[in-house]
């Protein structure tokens, strides 16, 4: 059963060269209980998916058509797109929760770490002050946040950037999320806290059967904790399967190339990083056809018209010479 469904999303930005489309007919399903992991390089659109999702692009940008229906608990299936500023609010952050890429930019810093959770809390599960503030050590210590009685009233330069990002995660998690959309939760932390934060995640997916959307760029922890992969570029999704399959017979030449430029741990010393060739397009001037055509090796004459999505089971391409 999925969580959550996107169809046919369209997401715009009014440009000085003119309308350019973030996100252009993104059809999606996030299965409840499992981590689903959308990749891709910078600049191809996942952000902009999340952030259409919970319906906080702001202006240039504009969600010009599509559809996301979320499937709560007693199954009942709520149309986001439809529902007011109100009632959305009563959504983000309550049944769908966002961690963004860099909390320092997220926490508020002249707030302490507690007001911020606390006032979560109160917002949408109603508690006093003092049952919220319970609520918050709570979370802290949950998130693996030593003596967060006394943390609870730390500002945000007081700690370190992996506490900052678990503090963002016990936000988001403070009222019990059935959907938690993690934009790159690791980029701005070495590679232990990293795997500490990921492990964190994985472990409150088993134990609250909660779903997670997970972006990121980074295939290793892609293979480690998502049962379901989505690529994107450009703007558009490419590929979709569950991760064994994906990385086993991946069929777009992009998702190839991604794979490839993982370096090897048992290759030899001299060799050279693969690399895809070329750069991402600009979405002012997209090629007729693939829009990857200019960087893949396999290119035909069939490329150049409309490519259509195949699907052969539950592994989806958009590529007219796959193998």
């Amino acid at each position: 059963m999925n969580i959550l469904e996107i169809k046919n999303l369209r997401t715009s930005f009014q440009t000085k060269q003119g309308k350019v489309y973030a996100a252009d007919n993104v059809s999606v399903d996030i299965p409840r209980g499992k981590i689903t992991a959308l990749v891709g390089e910078s600049g191809c659109g996942k952000s902009v998916t999340a952030m259409s999702v919970l319906r906080l692009i702001q202006k240039p940008g504009k969600v010009e058509c599509g559809t996301v229906a979320l499937t709560l608990e007693d199954l009942e299936k709520i149309e986001l797109m439809k529902l007011d500023d109100e009632a959305m609010r009563k959504i983000r952050g309550n049944k769908i929760a966002m961690i963004f890429q860099e909390p320092m930019t997220s926490l508020n810093p002249v707030y302490t770490v507690g007001d911020q959770i606390i006032e979560a809390i109160t917002l949408h599960q109603g508690l006093g002050f003092s049952a919220a503030r319970d609520k918050a050590i709570e979370m802290l210590t949950r998130v693996g946040i030593p003596n967060a009685k006394e943390r609870v009233d730390n500002y945000p330069h007081e700690m370190s950037g992996g506490m900052r990002q678990r503090v963002m995660i016990a936000m988001g998690l403070s009222c019990h999320p059935s959907l938690l959309i993690a934009d790159e939760p690791t980029t701005a932390l070495d590679v232990t806290i990293q795997a500490q934060i990921l492990e964190l995640i994985n472990k409150l997916v088993q134990e609250t059967g909660m779903s997670v959307l997970l972006i990121t760029h980074d295939l290793g922890v892609v293979a480690s904790y998502a049962q379901k992969v989505v690529v994107m570029y450009a703007g558009q999704i490419v590929e979709e399967a569950d991760t064994m399959t994906l990385f086993k017979e991946p069929k777009h030449p992009y998702t190839k190339g991604l794979l490839a430029s993982i370096p090897s741990m048992t290759g030899k010393k001299e060799a050279r990083l693969n690399a895809i060739p070329g750069v991402v397009p600009r979405l002012t001037n997209l090629p007729k056809g693939c829009r990857f055509q200019d960087r893949c090796e396999r290119k035909t004459e069939a490329c150049l018209g409309p490519i259509d999505i195949t699907r052969e089971g539950d592994h989806l391409f958009r590529c007219v010479n796959p193998h």
